[in-house]
């Protein structure tokens, strides 16, 4: 399995769960453009088989667990094996947008994005006069994007500390 051995814990158990699987399904489906026909067939196969895989996993969980926290059930063995089966073939399809320096360049970018979002926020509260006039929407603007921010750089880092 690749890089999915760097993420075990200490008994030699995969710490993944039903978010990873949802970040990284969240990281290909933007860019299923970039693939030929037959490198999305093969990704449907791969994606389809690791939704299986997890399906048995919640199949497993009780009800309630399934119902209140669908994407904190751990993955399986075999879900695990999918998973990384569906990452190792996105990285060596396209290195450039799917390999671990591109995901973690992204996940930067994002992470960056948020950080000046949150600093513009915090100027704007703390050096404009409350005198004036659009004084709340200039102080929400840069916090509501921030937090907008906030949604993909979450999303981006589990992809990219996933596998």
């Amino acid at each position: 399995m690749s890089l999915l051995c760097a993420r075990k814990h200490s008994l030699g158990e995969y710490v993944g769960d039903g978010f990873d699987v949802n970040a990284v399904g969240w990281v290909l489906t933007p860019n299923a453009r970039v693939f030929s026909q037959e490198e999305r067939q093969t990704l449907y196969g791969l994606w389809s088989q690791l939704l299986c895989a997890q399906a048995e996993d919640k199949s497993k969980v009780d009800w309630l667990i399934r119902l209140m926290l669908p994407r904190s059930i751990r993955l399986s063995e075999k879900s695990a094996g999918a998973f990384a089966n569906l990452v190792d073939r996105m990285a060596d399809l396209h290195p450039e947008r799917f390999g671990y320096n591109a995901r973690r360049k992204r996940r930067d970018a994002w992470l960056l994005q948020t950080a000046v979002s949150f600093l513009c926020f915090f100027l704007a509260a703390k050096f404009l006069p409350n005198t004036l006039p659009l004084f709340g929407e200039l102080v929400l603007t840069p916090f509501l994007m921030s937090l907008a921010c906030l949604v993909p750089t979450i999303t981006l880092w589990r992809a990219a500390s996933a596998v």
